[in-house]
């Protein structure tokens, strides 16, 4: 399917070092490492980025990790260039689809992206409000049996509480509740009294 199709594509992209002017799609980061360029004018160029360096063995190292761009920030041109001759990546690039056929329907390439995680999301969603509306209305399949017998004990048990029928299972509550009426009882006939 074209779908699946553009799913591996995506997959399969690449961080290639971005052209001046592109979008970081990542925070870009310079690990310290050798660069294997021989020192020289290009000493200048990592000065004005901020990227501390030393000369080792007549090349030029990378002193500490620095990050030169954060992700969403526009990669400007001597950027652009330091990060080529470094080989370091900053923009994911894929073979992009411009359109697709499924049988004899063309599908344009922009209907082609699935937001996976999204569609994840959305779906645990409205699994999530089925459940609750069948609990709701009482609609008995296996998902939601337990549920609805837990919510009809638990009705019976408080109509039973609160018209004073009792039973095993709420006659701790009767208890309680006639305990904390006849206290009240108590207190008002002996404020009374006095």
């Amino acid at each position: 399917s074209p779908f699946t199709l553009k799913l591996e594509l995506d997959k399969s992209r690449l961080l290639t070092p971005p052209k001046p002017g592109e979008t970081a799609d990542i925070d870009v980061i310079i690990p310290p490492m050798n660069t294997g360029l021989q020192p020289g004018p290009i000493l200048s160029e990592f000065g004005k980025m901020k990227i501390p360096t030393r000369i080792d063995g007549g090349t030029i190292w990378i002193a500490r990790e620095t990050v030169v761009a954060r992700a969403g920030e526009v990669i400007q041109p001597a950027l652009a260039s330091l990060l080529a001759k470094l080989e370091i990546g900053a923009v994911y690039r894929s073979i992009n689809l411009i359109m697709a056929f499924d049988g004899d329907v063309k599908i344009p390439g922009e209907l082609l992206h699935i937001d996976v995680e999204g569609s994840k999301k959305s779906l645990a969603d409205a699994y999530s409000l089925a459940l609750t509306l069948a609990i709701r209305v009482f609609y008995v399949v296996p998902e939601t049996a337990a549920a609805i017998i837990r919510e009809a004990y638990l009705g019976a048990l408080a109509l039973s509480t609160q018209t004073g029928y009792v039973t095993r299972e709420n006659i701790g509550q009767i208890l309680a509740q006639a305990f904390r009426q006849a206290s009240l009882i108590k207190s008002f006939v002996e404020s009374r009294a006095s």
